[in-house]
């Protein structure tokens, strides 16, 4: 912890069950050859867009950027790069089976891939939802409620060149639409709180749904089927043909969803202020309010208390989300104010592994892969499979949350995404290992990991939306 009257930071020293693995079976830590794969001319194509987009190609930001400049040898993240165990690009290319040149052109290209749903969410009232699929096949898909949704997308053909390979495919309601659907069911939720858990929009079996998280799923579509929700449905998107509305609906069994604070006696992580009580430390934050202070951020159902250890947390403000009177469930912390000497260097274990040098949006997020190092789990990795993840916990509701899940590739299967302890920790996409972009901080998780006790197969993440305007990231 940086307080003043504190010269120690505390870090995990022993090995977690991932990193352990690991370590028992070292001749899997080498880096995955490059291997021919049945469509290897389209990845080459893909690649040689990135190329191009990299030096052709320079869209302004919607998030924070600052000069990557380089890392040089020495420093401790280096020594980690191309180890699976440790970076995500990595461990995306031994897990798809593919070269580590492959799994970074793939990250490229996704910035560009996000850039373009942002515009889209933003611009095109008949988008209705995206993602991306790494496997068999590498691609993005678009859904449009007009028929002509690939007409649509040569509009944005001169500054994305790949409009030519996405996929378009049709969709029932647009995506505004499914977002008004949403928020009935969330109405209905709140009165029936024991009947539904949470609702998300997401991908199933190509196509996009509203998922609906229930302990009883049957009881939970008896409710969704009756003739007064049905009615709401229509009324909320002028819906004719109420019945339709029923086949974008997908209810499923859900346990409770469950906040991440955890007691444990170490703590680091995205910031290394070493406060909380069993959570994570998250992103570093300056000019968060004005006059170029220094923020930290983490969880708010973590540190409740007003002193840790005799050290005063200094002035805390609670955000709300958009959508009071959901919960944002973060909170932020005055850093100068307790002499906390943070950075938005990423901890992983005793040493430190990604520089956050930007911001990146929940728009822009659809299918992604992001990552977060907790201080129970030490690297967990997700794909995002929704960025409108409404829900209540036993600490309160939730709005808009980003919802990622563990995905099926990360070897040696059966990780989790989150567990106990990890909340309030930055949650984090890599650009190019140790760059990456801050995009929320680790907050509930859902699902119990089978394997591994107190965690989940589902992240839920307060994007960086609902964090203050003005935000510059802190570099190091």
């Amino acid at each position: 912890m940086g307080a003043s009257s504190v010269s120690t930071v505390h870090v995990l020293e022993s090995t977690t069950y991932l990193t352990k693995i690991y370590e028992e079976n070292p001749h899997e830590l080498e880096s995955p050859p490059p291997h021919f794969l049945r469509n290897r001319s389209r990845y080459l194509y893909l690649i040689a867009i990135v190329l191009a987009l990299t030096t052709l190609l320079a869209p302004a930001p919607i998030y924070s950027q600052t000069d990557d400049g380089n890392v040089p040898d020495d420093d401790p993240a280096m020594q980690h790069k191309g180890d699976p165990a440790w970076d995500v690009v990595a461990a995306y290319a031994q897990g798809l089976n593919i070269s580590y040149e492959e799994a970074q052109a793939r990250f490229d290209l996704q910035d560009q891939f996000g850039y373009l749903i942002g515009e889209l969410e933003a611009k095109d009232s008949t988008y209705g939802g995206a993602w991306i699929e790494h496997e068999p096949e590498f691609g993005l898909y678009l859904q449009f409620s007009s028929a002509d949704g690939g007409e649509r997308l040569k509009a944005y053909a001169d500054r994305y060149p790949f409009i030519d390979q996405v996929h378009v495919m049709p969709a029932r309601y647009s995506y505004k639409e499914l977002i008004a659907m949403q928020g009935v069911v969330d109405d209905f939720r709140q009165a029936n709180s024991d009947l539904i858990y949470s609702t998300s929009i997401g991908m199933y079996e190509q196509e996009m749904k509203i998922f609906v998280g229930a302990p009883e799923p049957a009881k939970a579509e008896q409710l969704l089927v009756s003739d007064s929700v049905v009615a709401a449905f229509a009324t909320a998107i002028g819906e004719r043909a109420p019945e339709r509305v029923l086949d974008v609906m997908r209810i499923e069994y859900s346990e409770p969803i469950e906040d991440m604070g955890y007691p444990y006696p170490n703590y680091y992580g995205g910031g290394g202020t070493g406060v909380g009580d069993g959570c994570t430390p998250g992103l570093a934050l300056i000019n968060a309010y004005a006059g170029g202070k220094k923020y930290a951020s983490s969880a708010a159902h973590c540190s409740t208390n007003r002193t840790l250890g005799g050290v005063s947390l200094g002035p805390t403000v609670y955000l709300r989300g958009r959508n009071a009177p959901y919960y944002s469930d973060l909170r932020i912390m005055d850093a100068e104010a307790n002499g906390w000497n943070i950075t938005n260097r990423i901890g992983c274990g005793s040493s430190l592994c990604e520089y956050i040098n930007g911001y990146q949006y929940k728009s822009q997020l659809t299918g992604m892969v992001i990552a977060q190092r907790g201080s129970s789990s030490n690297f967990g990795i997700a794909e995002v499979v929704s960025i409108d993840w409404n829900g209540e916990t036993t600490f309160g509701k939730f709005h808009g949350f980003v919802k990622g899940k563990a995905p099926s590739w990360w070897w040696p299967g059966d990780n989790p995404a989150v567990c106990h302890g990890d909340s309030g920790g930055a949650v984090f996409r890599v650009t190019s290992y140790p760059y990456a972009n801050g995009v929320g901080i680790a907050a509930i998780g859902e699902v119990s990991n089978p394997t591994h006790e107190g965690c989940y197969n589902y992240i839920g993440v307060v994007p960086v939306d609902h964090f203050p305007t003005g935000i510059v990231p802190l570099t190091q």
